[in-house]
């Protein structure tokens, strides 16, 4: 990133211990320096502070005692939402005067270790640097006793060359072209400092702040250990297939959206939570392979055209909240041991043919309807016991076999019994022979 020109800011003076700055603002993610000074035989090296609160870093080895005045520099980092700030400038001490320059670079890196100084009593300081890289750039700061203008280094240009307070006088000059390692200042001050500091090129980092957004076209690979936590919105554009890895903790506060026309595998061990709405829209086919616990609170809704398969080992808990409704076009196959139960309405609309092969005890509380046009089989171990209404609407060909017991049927005696009647008949002449067996008859007229 290239290094942008040195600005100028604000600038504070006072006949006092302290000196405050009208209100500024400097511009997003930016270097900003300040050049402090503080006059009087027992004044000691100023300090800077602003009311946000800042941090602000000393320049190593520019807070100079040089009798009569005092300098020190110091810079902050700004991010990318600046606010609007004043800043103070204090000296210990007994001083007379004080004062401070503000200016502002980008594109700035580490703090070189290319800085000297200089201390004059006539008010010329000269400096020798050490050689500079090809991308820095050179500020050359001075701070001088009463007196006039100064001349600064030959090549450099000038950003700031007044006085704040009275006799407190400032200068800031910069050179980003071809800057000399040999810098002298001329002025008509007395007790005098000259700075020369390098200024490096930042170079790309991995901290980004604001919004990360990235649309990508290809396919990577993502291994990430430890803990991945994103504030905010994660958001990503995806035409390739990836693949992630990930071991420890992946928090997302916020929302996590993804758009996919790819093929992805997905392998989560341990557990896997879901709080809100959980959505799937897919139009491929996917595998999905997960131990451990499955949770879900809220709905889980899947509209799917393709083939998928299931496999989930350890502790799968079907504890749903709420309705589960899946319209299907194809033809499925159920085989469930132990007890399959439904609280409440199980209704189902099909146009295949299903086989259902059940062990065990099959209970439904409340209805089960089924509205069927095709042929069923049903074979069934063990109770069926129906609590509720169970109605067949059937234009097909079904099997009911049972067993004598099961019909209701009785033992070989049976007892009739027959009220009083008149019998009419009317019959053919005939002939009869009757054979009848000795006999006694009683009868009651």
């Amino acid at each position: 990133m290239a290094i942008g020109t040195p600005t100028h800011l604000i600038a504070a003076g006072a006949t006092a211990t302290t000196a405050t700055s009208a209100s500024f603002t400097p511009s997003a993610n930016v270097r900003i320096f300040a050049l402090c000074a503080a006059r009087g035989s027992t004044a000691a090296v100023p300090t800077i502070s602003d009311n946000l609160g800042g941090t602000w870093t000393a320049v190593t080895g520019s807070g100079i005692d040089a009798g009569v005045i005092c300098g020190a520099i110091y810079y902050q980092d700004v991010g990318g939402s600046p606010s609007a700030r004043t800043v103070t400038v204090t000296a210990a001490g007994t001083p007379t005067q004080d004062g401070c320059e503000v200016f502002e670079i980008s594109g700035t890196g580490a703090i070189s270790s290319n800085f000297h100084s200089n201390v004059n009593a006539a008010g010329d300081p000269s400096v020798t640097m050490s050689a500079y890289a090809a991308t820095s750039i050179l500020v050359a700061l001075g701070v001088g006793n009463a007196g006039s203008t100064w001349t600064q280094p030959t090549g450099c240009t000038e950003i700031y060359d007044l006085a704040p307070a009275t006799n407190v006088r400032l200068n800031v000059s910069y050179d980003m072209t071809s800057p000399a390692t040999s810098l002298t200042w001329t002025s008509t001050s007395t007790d005098s400092i000259g700075y020369g500091l390098e200024i490096t090129e930042a170079t790309a980092g991995a901290a980004a702040t604001g919004a990360l957004a990235a649309t990508e076209a290809g396919g990577d690979d993502f291994a990430g250990s430890g803990a991945v936590l994103v504030s905010g919105s994660l958001g990503a554009a995806e035409a390739g297939a990836d693949v992630s890895a990930m071991a420890g903790s992946v928090p997302a506060s916020g929302a996590l959206t993804v758009a996919e026309t790819g093929t992805d595998a997905a392998l989560a061990v341990g557990q896997v939570a879901v709080a809100g709405t959980f959505g799937a829209n897919e139009a491929g086919a996917d595998a999905f392979g997960a131990s451990g616990t499955v949770f879900i609170t809220g709905a889980l809704v899947a509209a799917e055209t393709g083939s998928d398969t299931f496999v989930g080992s350890g502790s799968q808990v079907a504890a749903i909240a709420g309705s589960v409704a899946a319209t299907e076009t194809g033809s499925d196959v159920a085989a469930m041991s132990g007890a399959v139960r439904v609280a409440g309405v199980l209704g189902g609309s099909e146009v295949g043919a299903d086989a259902v092969v059940g062990s065990g005890a099959v209970l439904v509380a409340g209805s089960l309807s089924t509205d069927e046009a095709g042929s069923e089989t049903a074979d069934m171990a063990g109770a069926v016991p129906v609590s509720g209404s169970m109605s067949a609407d059937e234009s097909g060909a079904d099997a009911l076999s049972a067993s004598d017991d099961q019909l209701g049927e009785p033992g070989p005696s049976r007892t009739v019994a027959v009220g009083a009647e008149n019998r009419t008949a009317s019959v053919d002449a005939e002939d009869r022979v009757a054979g009848v067996a000795a006999e006694n008859r009683i009868v009651a007229v």
